[in-house]
């Protein structure tokens, strides 16, 4: 959802009503909006990559304009992930999909730190559901999955 606002100086006498434009003014693809005449819309993108869409107010007096940069990504869908408690310990449940492998990583902090490889999945059918035990000397880590599997 795409949101803008406006301030309208009253002017012409009597004031006209605005009008609005959402365009696209650089991209690597289409852009097609919901609405592109009014301020609250959506837009769906037919490429991946970074985008600037324009908003422009218009009162037949005044206008202005601003823009917005939004990064597309490749509308690949990621893997279902969910923790779940075992009689064993936490684990972490992937469902796979079709044809793709997967890395689940580790590490102890947040945002540095080396990550360790806890398991590889390899590709197989849609639907397949993959237990990784979450255990470790830290209480606190760290999880990601990363598709396709790294080595």
């Amino acid at each position: 959802m795409f949101a803008a606002s406006f301030a309208d100086d009253g002017l012409p006498s009597p004031p006209g009503l605005p009008a609005f434009t959402w365009s696209k003014a650089d991209g690597p693809g289409t852009v097609t909006f919901a609405d592109a005449r009014s301020p609250r819309t959506t837009a769906t993108f037919s490429d991946a990559g970074s985008y600037v869409l324009r908003f422009k107010a218009d009162d037949s007096a005044l206008s202005a304009s601003d823009d917005v940069t939004v990064t597309v990504g490749s509308g690949e869908v990621p893997p279902a992930v969910a923790v779940a408690f075992t009689g064993a310990g936490p684990v972490l449940r992937l469902t796979t999909e079709a044809g793709r492998s997967y890395t689940v990583q580790v590490r102890d902090e947040l945002v540095v730190g080396a990550r360790s490889t806890v398991q590889q999945v390899g590709a197989g059918g849609a639907g397949r559901v993959v237990e990784v035990p979450l255990a470790g000397a830290s209480p606190q880590r760290y999880y990601r999955v990363v598709s396709p599997a790294v080595p």
